[in-house]
């Protein structure tokens, strides 16, 4: 009975040293899973009590355990690591073909709209060549007539000439009477009225004047409201360089009731071939003695006149009304005419005076005569014999120096 007591206690013993290290291992196998970071593992319980292995075969299958769980987790990671990377593949593989798909769809829209436009210039292109020859039914007509075209442009081109070289001045106008269309119209008359002129420019749908160009000051003048009879000057442009210097040859011309004076600007010069003027000289539309820059005698001066005369022509050019009797050049015209050979010249004048002014003292006067002989007549009688019985005393303005050379 003893020593079967004292073998009970043995067992008993030997029974709680297993199950102490059982829990010993246990508590092993949780710390080891914490320090790993791992998830939760749920550890079977084992019967230690049925079961017959050892304490070392236990302690080597609880590590064994821990290390296949490790493994797995490493599998699981390993594996979601290559799930991420798959998946940022694809993400990179999807944003390059929407990439490459929407800078295809921006070169393809960019070539239509390229297309669209260069069909539209096409269109047009085609539209405007089509109404220039819409009269011509065939293509190799139109083609010819192309060919032309280029021909007689080439043969016909010419090397511009400068304004300058084309312009000349033109002087003593006032700017009352000076509008750029009544200068330009002067001209152009006195040009078509010359043979010369339609044998050369017969065929010429232009004028020969092409612009007449005021000076700056001149247009200050007006717009800061002078008064309209100052004199002025104007540069006339014609089409070529033979008018130009042709129109040098009209200075004296009787523009707007007034003769001009017509000289050459810097650019060109009175050297060269020009028009023959001489049909205006017959006509005594230009000075009879022809020289550089010079007007027609046109102006002469009469003295020795009653001052109520003069006084009273001077109210009534200044109110504008009309005289009762006969006025004071009325009574010139009639004198004038009466010179010899005058009425026999022209027979069908009835004015030979175009103008008068009285001047400011109210002494004398001056009268412009509608011809350059007529006033030469004047001059050379040295006085006219009224109506009424008046005497006066003709010459030339003191103004006009070499008038006596000039006079016809």
């Amino acid at each position: 009975l003893a020593f079967s007591g004292e073998k009970m206690d043995e067992d008993s013993q030997l029974a709680n040293a297993r199950c102490n290290d059982s829990q010993l291992a246990a508590e092993e196998l949780t710390a080891v899973e914490d320090v790993g970071s791992c998830e939760v593992q749920v550890v079977e319980e084992v019967d230690y009590e049925d079961s017959n292995l050892s304490d070392g075969e236990l302690l080597e299958d609880a590590k064994s355990l821990a290390t296949d769980a490790e493994s797995e987790d490493e599998a699981a990671s390993a594996t979601s690591a290559a799930e991420a990377e798959d998946a940022e593949a694809e993400d990179s593989e999807a944003s390059e073909d929407s990439t490459s798909s929407s800078a295809k769809e921006r070169r393809h829209k960019r070539r239509r709209r390229s297309s669209h436009h260069g069909h539209r210039r096409r269109r047009r292109r085609h539209h405007s060549s089509r109404d220039r020859d819409r009269h011509d039914t065939s293509r190799g007509r139109r083609k010819r007539l192309k060919t032309e075209k280029d021909n007689s442009g080439e043969a016909n081109k010419q090397p511009v000439v400068p304004r300058a070289q084309r312009e000349v001045y033109v002087g003593g106008l006032l700017w009352k009477d000076a509008d750029k269309e009544g200068i330009a119209e002067s001209f152009n008359s006195a040009f078509e009225a010359l043979p010369d002129y339609q044998k050369h420019y017969g065929h010429e749908t232009r004028k020969p004047v092409l612009q007449v160009h005021y000076p700056k000051d001149i247009i200050r003048k007006a717009a800061a409201g002078m008064r309209g009879d100052f004199a002025i000057f104007v540069f006339v442009e014609f089409i070529d360089q033979l008018l130009a210097r042709t129109a040098l040859k009209l200075t004296g011309l009787r523009i707007a009731q007034r003769s001009v004076r017509v000289c050459s600007t810097m650019g060109i010069g009175s050297e060269g071939e020009t028009l023959d003027v001489e049909p205006l000289r017959q006509l005594e539309k230009l000075p009879l003695r022809p020289l550089d820059g010079t007007t027609m005698l046109l102006n002469v001066w009469l003295g020795g006149l009653p001052m109520r005369l003069c006084r009273e022509e001077l109210h009534r050019k200044r109110s504008g009304s009309w005289a009762k009797h006969e006025t004071l050049e009325s009574r010139i015209c009639t004198a004038v005419l009466a010179l010899p050979g005058i009425k026999l010249r022209y027979p069908q004048m009835e004015r030979p005076i175009v103008s008068l002014r009285v001047s400011e003292c109210q002494r004398y006067i001056f009268v412009e005569a509608a011809t350059e002989l007529i006033a030469s007549s004047m001059v050379a009688a040295k006085g006219l014999s009224l109506p009424g019985g008046l005497e006066a005393t003709t010459g030339w303005p003191v103004a006009v120096i070499d008038a006596e050379e000039r006079a016809p």
